[in-house]
């Protein structure tokens, strides 16, 4: 099994984002071969994953078929499940998942969905979103899927609501009285939000890039972080820090324009993949 990005980012979806290293080292058992639930726990051998816990990935993973089961039966001892893994399917799915991954871990992705989440949070909006992709409409079952806690499935499903990248339908029901909620993930409003978060720091850079090559900036010869200026605001001060009166000096724009330079490459390249996954 491939210990790549890509594949940490298919078991992450498959089996949710808490459970993908555990889900691994279940696999990495498995390659050596056929093994029942109860010496995978001996083999993996890690007090924090119960063979409750392995039970629930192995079913998991064989819900997508990357992981096969078949009874045991033996006169002798108790009727045993074993398990095998089918690697070659993993990378046939994880082939296909590329365009999903790209549409929620390209780094112009990231940067915008940190924008909208906290830091704890980020991981579990991208595989949530990834469940609208894949068409499940409810919290409940996009709790179930992604094993992410429902309260927090429900507050992310509103803060993607609140981007405008999410909506929900509200229907009572007329036993119960209680309503329910199915959500759907706006693609379209998505990409366009996407490209215009793109579009607006892209512009952004290159106006700093081009101001600094057009231009002469000065800097408190003392303390850099005291003052930068360009000429005309250097020469209000007579080329004096107005924050400790030592003398400005010319300041060396190059290190800076080279990475600005690296971050529009970066960021040109990046959402070219972008565009090409949407496009699949």
């Amino acid at each position: 099994m491939k210990n790549n990005k890509i594949t940490n980012n298919f078991l992450k979806k498959v089996v949710g984002p808490d459970n993908s290293d555990n889900a691994k080292k279940i696999l990495r058992k498995l390659e050596s071969g056929v093994a029942s639930e109860e010496e995978l726990c001996k083999k993996v051998n890690q007090k924090d994953i119960t063979e409750e816990t392995i039970n629930k990935l192995l079913n998991k993973l064989r819900e997508v078929s990357i992981t096969e089961c078949e009874e045991k039966e033996d006169p002798e001892t108790k009727t045993e499940i074993l398990w095998k893994f089918d690697e070659e399917t993993m990378n046939q799915q994880i082939e296909e998942f590329s365009p999903q991954n790209e549409i929620i871990n390209n780094p112009i992705t990231t940067d915008f969905l940190e924008e909208k989440v906290d830091s704890n949070d980020l991981e579990y909006i991208k595989y949530i979103i990834i469940a609208l992709i894949d068409g499940i409409e409810t919290d409940e079952a996009i709790h179930d899927q992604t094993d992410i806690k429902l309260n927090t499935v429900r507050k992310l499903l509103y803060k993607l609501h609140d981007a405008s990248i999410a909506n929900y339908k509200r229907n009572k029901d007329p036993e119960t009285q209680w309503f329910t909620y199915t959500w759907r993930f706006e693609k379209e409003e998505y990409i366009e939000k996407i490209t215009e978060f793109y579009t607006e720091r892209l512009n952004e850079r290159e106006s700093i890039l081009e101001d600094l090559e057009n231009n002469l900036y000065f800097i408190c010869c003392m303390e850099p972080e005291h003052f930068k200026g360009d000429y005309t605001e250097s020469s209000e001060y007579e080329f004096y820090c107005p924050v400790c009166d030592y003398e400005l000096e010319p300041y060396d724009a190059e290190a800076e324009k080279t990475s600005l330079q690296k971050e529009i490459n970066k960021d040109k390249r990046n959402f070219k993949k972008f565009e090409a996954s949407i496009k699949e």
